[in-house]
């Protein structure tokens, strides 16, 4: 374990321990300082965020509560449900959280669940809830469920889905994991948590498409999984001049060790899941950039955002003798079998 990431680790530590703290507080705990290098960033996050423990009689109500508020705001909820009474909708709220809470805690004794953190979706107050059985993976729980609150507060993208529309189509209905992997809130808060781990190593975060890809092909995972049918593209001019101007190094093999690594490890292993070339390379080089721009809009760069939107791939950056040789296997892949 780095020194940066040992510092990560304590300080995302010492904000929980401290019960609250702002927005900018855990980005700069996250990255090491805020703005990180690479990126303007506007001065939007001082906003207060509030840590509880789960599996406890306050979250089952507090939890319970933000839900009742929401069921009496939303518009988008039946007008029937609105009309039961919150003295009779706020106990049965409360009872079947606290159901959920005791499940989950079974769950994780068992080694079955992964819950090590959550937030409210509508939570005004901005609240982080723990579970104490989270310590190994305590600092990434921590920065994955604080861009759950920092979506919350930008709603970038609302209303947009960049995932389901273009690659449902593509995976079986009982692949849980899979559709895991087409939500954008989930891949992109992932995806923040991975940047951070990325910034420990390079000390900078790309500002534009071609950079992006650039440092997240420069895990050795991802290049092992996905290095056959990008091979000419990851050594395309492209790629090689944003390399060189971010000053990128080949992360060692152990980089990441553990949850950064299983991040990069799930993207690719699902875009591995689809059919063609064109949806993994739509997935990899279009979808996961898309994330990205909005993730960096979140942080409060929106010229960078629309940058990183706006640039193209172009064809010729993959190759022909690698794209012909994808086109002839998977021709050769579909071609009816003889009865």
């Amino acid at each position: 374990m780095s020194v940066m990431t040992m510092s990560r680790d304590s300080s995302l530590q010492a904000l929980f321990n401290a019960g609250t703290c702002s927005s900018e507080d855990i980005l700069r705990a996250d990255f090491g300082h805020w703005p990180p290098r690479g990126l303007v960033v506007a001065d939007i996050h001082k906003k207060p965020v509030t840590f509880r423990w789960i599996y406890t009689p306050l979250y089952a109500w507090e939890t319970a509560k933000t839900a009742c508020d929401k069921i009496k705001n939303d518009p988008a909820v039946p007008a029937d449900l609105k009309k039961v009474p919150s003295w009779l909708m706020l106990p049965l709220l409360v009872g079947g959280m606290s159901v959920f809470g005791a499940v989950s805690f079974l769950r994780h004794l068992m080694g079955v669940g992964k819950l090590h953190g959550m937030v409210v979706n509508g939570d005004k107050n901005r609240r982080i809830y723990i579970t104490p059985l989270s310590a190994p993976h305590r600092a990434d729980t921590i920065s994955r469920e604080h861009a759950h609150i920092l979506q919350g507060d930008r709603n970038i993208g609302k209303g947009k889905n960049i995932l389901t529309p273009i690659f449902a189509a593509a995976l079986k209905k009982e692949d849980e994991d899979g559709h895991y992997q087409l939500q954008d809130n989930e891949v992109q808060a992932n995806l923040h948590v991975l940047m951070a781990h990325l910034y420990a190593t390079h000390g900078i975060m790309p500002a534009t498409k071609h950079e992006f890809l650039a440092t997240f092909f420069s895990i050795p995972v991802v290049d092992i999984l996905a290095g056959f049918e990008f091979y000419d593209f990851v050594r395309s001019e492209k790629i090689r001049d944003a390399s060189n101007k971010l000053g990128l190094k080949k992360c060692d093999i152990e980089w990441g060790k553990g949850i950064a690594q299983e991040i990069a490890k799930d993207i690719v292993m699902f875009s591995c899941k689809l059919d063609t070339f064109a949806e993994r390379r739509a997935y990899l080089t279009e979808a996961l950039p898309a994330l990205y721009a909005d993730l960096v809009e979140m942080y409060g760069d929106p010229q960078s955002a629309a940058t990183i939107r706006d640039e193209k791939i172009e064809d010729g950056d993959f190759g022909e003798r690698i794209t012909d040789l994808i086109a002839r296997i998977e021709a050769e892949k579909n071609k009816p079998q003889p009865a």
